[in-house]
C-alpha cells in the first residue's frame, strides 16, 4: 500500500489524542445524510470504539438519502449506536468531542445547535473549502483532491495500529467511497483504489455494497419519468420532477446520476419540491463546476455533485433562475 502516511499520520494521532481527552464522542454529517456522510461516520465510530470511548453518530433516519445503509447497520447490530438530534443532545457533556465528516459549512451540518453546544470539533471533508467554514476546529482536516470523506476516514484508519476494521465497518467505508465516484468513474487517485484495496482486505464485499444502492421496481419507473421529462440546455440536461414519493430525495438524485449518461451531457440539474421547499440535485461529469452553480443559489457540494434548498420559492422560477445561472456559469468559463 501507498498510503500518504506522512499526511496522514499526524493528523490520525492528533484525532486520537482529541478523542482520548474526551469525555465522549459525537460524530455527524450534513443534513440529508448519503453514503459518503454515514460511511465516514460509521468509519470513525470504529476509530473511537477501538480506543475505548464512548461514541454515538448522530444523524436523522427519516431524511437519510442512506437508508439501506442505515439498514445494513442495524442488522449488523449497529442500530443503537446512531441517536437522533434530539437525543445527541442530552449526550453534550463539558467535555465532549464533536467529530464531523463530510461538510464544513454550519449550516449544513446535521444539527448546529450540537455543534454550537461542545467546545471541541474535528472536521474531516473533502470539499474545496468555502468562505464559511468552521474557524474554531481543533483538527481540520480537509483535502479536496480526495474523493470521498470515506476514503479520508480510511486513511487515518489504516494510519492506525489501534484500529480493527471488520466487514459491517469496511461495507460503510466503500459505500461512501463508490457513491461518490460513481463506482470509481469520477474523481479517483491511486490513492482511492489503494483504500478500496485495504477495505477489502479488511472484509468489505463489494456485492454486498453494491445492493446498498439498489431500487424498488416503483422508484424505478418514478425516476424513469423524471429522466424522461428533462431537456437539454446548454450540453446540460435539465428536468423538473413531477412525481410524489417518500423517497423523492433518494430518486431524484439516482435520476440526475443517470442523466449524466446521456451523451453530450456535461451536467444534469434536478428539480423537486419537498414541502414549502425547492431542491436541486446536481451533477456533473467534470467539465462543469456544479459546487459554483449551486453556491449561487446558497447551496453546496463538490465540483461533480452538489445540490441547493430554496425554501418558499417557486419551482418554474427556479428553473428560469437555474438557465440565467448556467448562462452566466458559460460566459464566465469559456
Amino acid at each position: 500500500m501507498n498510503f500518504d502516511v506522512e499526511r496522514a499520520q499526524p493528523i490520525s494521532a492528533a484525532v486520537e489524542k482529541a478523542i482520548l481527552h474526551s469525555s465522549n464522542v459525537l460524530i455527524m454529517g450534513h443534513k440529508y445524510s448519503d453514503s459518503d456522510s454515514l460511511g465516514a461516520a460509521v468509519g470513525m465510530l470504529k476509530f473511537c470504539k477501538d480506543l475505548g470511548k464512548s461514541a454515538k453518530i448522530v444523524i436523522s433516519v427519516k431524511t437519510s438519502l442512506a437508508t439501506l445503509l442505515v439498514n445494513h447497520l442495524k442488522k449488523n447490530d449497529l442500530g443503537g449506536e446512531l441517536v437522533s438530534v434530539e437525543e445527541g443532545k442530552k449526550l453534550v457533556k463539558s467535555n465532549t468531542l464533536l467529530i464531523i465528516v463530510d461538510t464544513h459549512r454550519a449550516p449544513f451540518f446535521e444539527s448546529r445547535e450540537i455543534y454550537e453546544s461542545v467546545r471541541d470539533v474535528i472536521v474531516i471533508d473533502h470539499h474545496e473549502k468555502s468562505s464559511d467554514c468552521v474557524e474554531d476546529a481543533h483538527v481540520f482536516y480537509q483535502d479536496s483532491s480526495a474523493s470521498s470523506a470515506s476514503e479520508m476516514v480510511t486513511q487515518l484508519i489504516y494510519c492506525n495500529e489501534k484500529i480493527n476494521l471488520t466487514p459491517v465497518y469496511a461495507n460503510a467505508l466503500l459505500s461512501g467511497i463508490m457513491l461518490d465516484t460513481r463506482d470509481f468513474m469520477l474523481r479517483t487517485t491511486p490513492l482511492t483504489f489503494e483504500c478500496a484495496a485495504y477495505l477489502r482486505s479488511s472484509g468489505a464485499d463489494i456485492a454486498a455494497v453494491k445492493q446498498f444502492f439498489n431500487n424498488s421496481l416503483k422508484n424505478k419507473k418514478l425516476k424513469g419519468k423524471i429522466v424522461v421529462a428533462a431537456y437539454e440546455y446548454e450540453n446540460c440536461a435539465i428536468s423538473v420532477a413531477k412525481v410524489k414519493s417518500d423517497n423523492i430525495r433518494i430518486i431524484c438524485s439516482q435520476a440526475a446520476d443517470e442523466l449524466l449518461m446521456v451523451s453530450d451531457v456535461m451536467a444534469s440539474f434536478v428539480l423537486f419540491e419537498t414541502d414549502n421547499t425547492v431542491n436541486i440535485s446536481a451533477r456533473s461529469n467534470g467539465e462543469v463546476n456544479v459546487r459554483l452553480i449551486m453556491e449561487a443559489f446558497s447551496g453546496g457540494g463538490h465540483m461533480t455533485m452538489a445540490a441547493c434548498q430554496l425554501e418558499g420559492a417557486d419551482i418554474e422560477q427556479v428553473r428560469l433562475e437555474l438557465e440565467r445561472k448556467l448562462d452566466e456559469y458559460f460566459a464566465n468559463n469559456k
